[in-house]
């Protein structure tokens, strides 16, 4: 029993010395864990950072090119507006021709107000005379 009693302390300072290294091995592992988990993390946020600003870039970038577009939109519709307003003029002053001309006649040919729109100009009517 004696030698029992002796192994048993012994045994006690062993497991605690095994105990105590697995610990320290323990957080050993866990701080370079932990430094890892940092490492990752800075890396993750710098990647953020970076794609903020190049995402920053396009948006600024689209919003000149829409800004662009706006002007040349509204500078088509402002042509647009002065086209449909000299078309609408050229319709009129063509109407009044046409009736001139349906009046007129020579030899005895009246002009076809439908052979003017379809472009089929009668050849014994001079354009010079209407």
């Amino acid at each position: 029993m004696a030698s029992t009693s002796v192994s048993e302390p012994t045994a006690r300072i062993t497991e605690s010395g095994k105990d105590e290294k697995r610990r320290r091995r323990l957080m050993e592992s866990n701080r370079e864990s932990a430094r890892r988990s940092r490492l990752r993390k800075q890396h993750h946020v710098e990647d953020l950072i970076k794609e903020i600003a190049r995402l920053s870039r396009e948006n600024e970038e689209r919003r000149r090119r829409i800004e662009e577009l706006e002007k040349m939109c509204g500078s088509v519709e402002a042509e647009n507006a002065v086209l449909r307003s000299e078309k609408e003029r050229l319709r009129a002053e063509l109407a009044g021709v046409l009736e001139a001309a349906a009046k007129m006649g020579k030899d005895g040919v009246l002009v076809d107000e439908k052979a003017w729109r379809l472009g089929n100009w009668p050849s014994s009517v001079p354009l010079a005379r209407i």
